[in-house]
C-alpha cells in the first residue's frame, strides 16, 4: 500500500531526526568524539534507567554531576579504554527530583527508541547500541536489517537534520 509506505518513511525521517537531535544534546555536553558517541551502550539497570549514566552526588550532598560512561581510544594509543564525560549538574532538591539534563534526557530517549525497534532478529552486537541505522529509509520489519551507526551515518545524520531544521539560516550564510 501507498500511503503505508509513505507513512512509514515518514515515520523513518522523523527518528532519524530525534536521533540526530539526541546526538547534538550529547555531543554539545559532553565534548564526545563520534566514536565515542557512537560507543555508548544502550544497556538499562534493573529500574530501567540507562546503564551508561551515574548520577554522583558532590558538594557535600547538594548537588549530582551527571556522568556518562563510554569508551575513548584517544588517550591510550588507540587502545578502547573505559572513560567518563560529565554532562551537567543538578541540585539535589528535599523534595522531588531535579529534571534530568538535556545529554541524559537524549539518552533516555534514544534507548527508548532503540528498544521499540529492536527484536529478537537484531544482531547481539547491534542490540547493545546506542544508536542504530537501518537501510532502504523506512523502519526495520524485523530488526534485522538494524545496524550500528558509524562515522559516515553519524555525519549525515548531523547534516540531514540541520538542513531540514536550520534552512532558512544556513541558506543566508556566505558561500565562504
Amino acid at each position: 500500500d501507498v500511503d503505508q509506505d509513505q507513512s512509514l518513511r515518514q515515520l523513518g525521517r522523523l527518528v532519524r531526526r530525534v536521533q540526530a537531535a539526541g546526538m547534538i544534546a550529547i555531543q554539545q555536553s559532553s565534548g564526545m568524539r563520534s566514536g565515542e558517541l557512537l560507543g555508548i551502550p544502550s544497556d538499562t539497570r534493573e529500574d530501567g534507567a540507562p546503564a551508561c549514566i551515574e548520577e554522583k552526588l558532590v558538594s557535600g550532598g547538594a548537588k549530582y554531576l551527571v556522568i556518562i560512561h563510554s569508551v575513548t581510544t584517544k588517550i591510550n594509543e588507540g587502545m578502547p579504554e573505559a572513560h567518563q564525560w560529565i554532562v551537567g549538574v543538578k541540585p539535589n532538591l528535599p523534595f522531588g527530583k531535579a529534571p534530568d539534563v538535556l545529554a541524559q534526557r537524549a539518552v533516555d530517549v534514544l534507548i527508548r527508541i532503540g528498544n521499540l525497534l529492536k527484536t529478537p532478529n537484531t544482531k547481539p552486537e547491534v542490540s547493545k547500541s546506542l544508536f542504530l541505522s537501518w537501510g532502504a529509509h523506512s523502519l526495520p520489519a524485523d530488526g534485522s536489517t538494524l545496524m550500528r551507526l558509524n562515522n559516515g551515518t553519524h555525519n549525515e545524520a548531523i547534516r540531514q537534520f540541520l538542513a531540514h531544521t536550520c534552512q532558512k539560516e544556513l541558506a543566508a550564510l556566505p558561500d565562504d
